[in-house]
């Protein structure tokens, strides 16, 4: 440990990085109670719930994003399932990091499945304005390999057009869906 610790950045940086790191894995697993402590107090407490839909909005909650403004949106075949938790157009941001790709229960980064969620947006969105999205794509096992990234990030799927496709087509309509409650 004492020779990797020059690597470290200060303690606040990395409780953020922590911070990080869990929110990106407990929206994956809502039957997971996932806690965060950073020098003895309670910093995240995720409580176990009973959809994705419930663990994303908590999320967005902390954005101050309200239950109305979120609509769920899914489709599935033979081949894949795609779950999308997703903000209408009245609420947005100045970069994508909000929109997360999940891929088996993974998070991935992958530009392709980015831009699938801005293409379905559309005009609906101004220029340089992008949504709150979380997208969960559950594809057969044989159709995914994420052994192309050490770190498990990237990952290259057959059906990724399809995939594509289906993402772009359910976001298209997402003004005209009716938000659950």
């Amino acid at each position: 440990i004492p020779a990797r610790r020059s690597f470290l950045k200060r303690n606040s940086t990395e409780a953020q990085m922590c911070r990080s790191l869990l929110t990106s894995k407990a929206l994956a697993f809502p039957n997971v109670r996932f806690i965060l402590t950073v020098d003895g107090a309670l910093r995240i407490d995720w409580p176990k719930v009973d959809s994705l839909k419930e663990r994303v909005l908590y999320l967005f909650r902390m954005d101050g994003i309200s239950d109305a403004d979120v609509n769920y949106l899914s489709e599935s075949n033979e081949d894949y399932t795609i779950e999308i938790v997703a903000g209408n157009s009245s609420v947005k941001r100045s970069d994508r990091r909000e929109i997360r790709i999940y891929v088996n229960n993974r998070p991935v980064e992958e530009y392709s499945l980015v831009q699938a969620v801005t293409y379905g947006y559309g005009e609906l969105l101004p220029g340089g304005s992008f949504p709150y999205a979380a997208v969960f794509i559950n594809d057969k096992p044989e159709l995914v390999d994420f052994n192309i990234h050490p770190a498990k990030k990237e990952v290259k799927i057959r059906n990724k057009a399809e995939i594509h496709h289906s993402i772009t087509t359910l976001l298209k309509n997402i003004e005209r869906k009716i938000p659950e409650i």
